[in-house]
C-alpha cells in the first residue's frame, strides 16, 4: 500500500523536469514574450497562414 504514495511522487517530479525541459524549449524556440513568435514558432505561424490563405480560396 505505501508504493502508491512512491509511484505517485515519482510521476510528479517527473512531470516537474519535463514540463521545464518544455517551457525552456517553447521559450527558446517558439515564442518569446519580449520579440514574439521565434524560430520554429515563425515558422508554424507562416505555414499556418498559408494553409488557411489555400482553403479560403475558391473552388470552381
Amino acid at each position: 500500500m505505501n508504493d502508491r504514495g512512491s509511484v505517485l511522487l515519482e510521476y510528479v517530479v517527473l512531470c516537474c523536469f519535463v514540463g521545464t525541459a518544455l517551457i525552456l524549449f517553447m521559450h527558446a524556440n517558439f515564442y518569446n514574450p519580449v520579440d514574439g513568435f521565434v524560430g520554429l514558432g515563425r515558422d508554424l505561424v507562416a505555414f499556418y497562414q498559408r494553409f488557411q490563405t489555400l482553403l479560403a480560396r475558391p473552388v470552381p
